[in-house]
């Protein structure tokens, strides 16, 4: 479950056509229209309760975006037996890594121009907010596999230097383990 409606749930549409057929029906992305991420722990409660089969593990997708709650939000999505695949401070620190390391920008602004520049080098192709084949040129272009590895490592290097409070570990993704989770119960179609 998403907040956004362009970027986040392209990509992960884009990895979802890239299951193999059979599997796409398992897996479901849903768009809340909230400013309010915590929002999201409700209507993932209202789903789970209104159809127990309809979500087996649940994931909240979003950024920080300068949310003064973040770490509220991932705590009470844990507590609730969700998952957070949150970015900090934007998904584009997520994308990056398929082409190298985080790009090393704090502001959400700044990182996305950063990602701008590698995204051209590495695809020709200009990027954009929303691009409907976002997931295709990240996975034909770059690495997913050594994306997670680079994500889980910079969060790593975060919690060596002392650093707990997600909303303090910047530039770092979690929506790594989301993507992992999936390739492990299920490869992708090529």
């Amino acid at each position: 479950m998403t907040d956004a409606k362009g970027t986040e749930r392209h990509y992960l549409n884009g990895l979802k056509k890239r299951l193999p057929a059979d599997q796409q029906n398992k897996f479901t992305i849903d768009v809340v229209q909230t400013n309010d991420p915590a929002d999201f722990i409700s209507e993932c409660k209202r789903k789970q309760n209104n159809n127990p089969t309809y979500v087996k593990h649940t994931w909240i997708v979003f950024d920080y975006d300068e949310r003064s709650q973040f770490d509220r939000i991932i705590e009470d999505a844990e507590k609730a037996g969700f998952s957070a695949g949150w970015s900090n401070p934007c998904i584009e620190v997520w994308f990056s890594v398929y082409f190298g390391e985080l790009c090393g920008e704090t502001s959400s602004q700044c990182c996305q121009d950063t990602f701008k520049t590698v995204f051209k080098q590495h695809t020709s192709c200009a990027y954009t907010k929303g691009n409907k084949k976002i997931y295709e040129h990240l996975s034909e272009n770059g690495d997913e596999m050594k994306a997670i590895e680079r994500a889980e490592r910079k969060f790593l290097e975060h919690k060596r230097n002392g650093i707990t409070s997600q909303s303090k570990m910047c530039p770092c993704t979690r929506l790594h383990l989301l993507i992992k989770e999936i390739r492990d119960m299920c490869p992708l179609s090529e």
